[in-house]
């Protein structure tokens, strides 16, 4: 779940992207995990899923923890950072 202000908009990396939209002091906390907003997919769910739904996972999870094998989908602009 994002903490901080944000906004969709055209990126000049990967077509839309997430922007701030408040200045963020260094060492701000930006994103932390809400299982009401985030879920979290083990790779053998992964697995079992049709592969359009795989590659969307793929492309727009991170892991978490942070290292893992496990995808964490955000239904909030996280999903595009």
């Amino acid at each position: 779940m994002l903490l901080i202000k944000t906004y969709l908009d055209k990126s000049p990396i990967q077509g839309v992207g997430v922007f701030a939209g408040e200045f963020i002091p260094k060492g701000t906390l930006i994103w932390k995990f809400d299982p009401l907003i985030d879920i979290i997919l083990t790779p053998e769910q992964v697995k079992g899923l049709p592969q359009p739904t795989r590659e969307f996972i793929k492309f727009v999870g991170i892991p978490y923890p942070f290292g893992a094998d496990n995808y964490c989908l955000s239904l909030d602009n996280a999903q595009y950072m």
